[in-house]
């Protein structure tokens, strides 16, 4: 009986692969406690029912609980303290958003969009903590930088 099945599943027969499952969570799902995580694609988007501009990270966990696991942080910008936050998460993220400012006589509103599509593929460090209302809150420690890579000089013969 089990056989007259076997058609209905063959398409997943040359790409089942159960250990390469991944799961796609809520910020609410995830534990509290210190993450890593990959930017795996940082854009500017709307929302299609308001049209309301906001800033979405398409996140990977690759250290901590639920590696492999992958969720959206979104920013809203309501208010001038959203938007000063979010501009502290990407100083946090290596961007020079502290300069973006009438004083260096640059304008917030061309520099931000123009930089966050560069956080695509950046990894960070990060913790995820639960208020005492129950929200669960991404606060990002920084950026995590790979290790320079050292080229070494070619061997002129000399034993040392």
């Amino acid at each position: 009986m089990s056989s007259e099945f076997s058609n209905d599943f063959s398409s997943f027969d040359n790409t089942y692969n159960p250990e390469s499952t991944t799961r796609f969570v809520n910020l609410n799902d995830l534990p509290q406690g210190e993450y890593e995580f990959l930017i795996e694609e940082a854009k500017l988007d709307r929302i299609p029912s308001t049209g309301e501009a906001i800033v979405r990270f398409g996140l990977k966990i690759t250290k901590g609980q639920m590696v492999g696991s992958k969720f959206d942080r979104t920013y809203f910008f309501r208010s001038e303290q959203s938007a000063n936050y979010f501009g502290s998460d990407l100083v946090l993220l290596g961007l020079p958003a502290q300069t973006w400012t009438a004083a260096n006589g640059k304008k917030w509103s061309v520099e931000m969009p123009k930089a966050v599509p560069t956080l695509s593929g950046k990894a960070f460090k990060g913790n995820i903590k639960v208020t005492n209302k129950g929200y669960h809150n991404l606060n990002i420690s920084g950026l995590i930088l790979e290790a320079p890579k050292v080229s070494m000089p070619e061997s002129d013969g000399m034993p040392f």
